[in-house]
């Protein structure tokens, strides 16, 4: 796809190429991003070739070529090693989220969700810890 359009070099670029948005649960008028100067938020608005409605749709079509894609990088980690898809713009890359395991119930929380809250808190930390961000 960088062939016929080029990578992406700032933000505004993004305006000119073929993009995948993918329609999550909180609409956005655009893409977050981040000035590296400043460090303040961008919002970039991209005109979308194709919209999708779940990660994996979105990973598809990026991978395919069909067009750039915004996700996140736990969720692309393996086909960036796999080398079917490139980080472009690493520099207006936002800082990560953090990540949360949240019990919504009211009252008591049941044993055996207390025993998988602490069997599986360590071992998303590794997880996420052990993913290569800055590829």
């Amino acid at each position: 796809m960088f062939a016929g359009h080029g990578v992406p070099r700032r933000p505004e670029d993004l305006r000119r190429l073929p993009c995948v948005t993918f329609d999550g649960p909180l609409p956005s008028p655009g893409w977050q991003l981040r000035d590296p100067a400043t460090k303040l938020p961008l919002v970039v608005s991209v005109t979308s070739r194709l919209s999708v409605t779940t990660i994996e749709a979105a990973l598809r079509a990026a991978v395919s070529h069909v067009g750039i894609t915004r996700l996140l990088c736990y969720q692309v980690a393996d086909s960036i090693q796999a080398g079917r898809l490139r980080v472009v713009l690493k520099r207006y890359e936002p800082e990560p989220a953090p990540v949360s395991i949240v019990h919504a119930a009211r009252g008591q929380m049941p044993i055996k969700t207390r025993l998988f809250l602490d069997f599986a808190t360590p071992r998303l930390r590794k997880s996420l810890a052990a993913i290569d961000c800055k590829m």
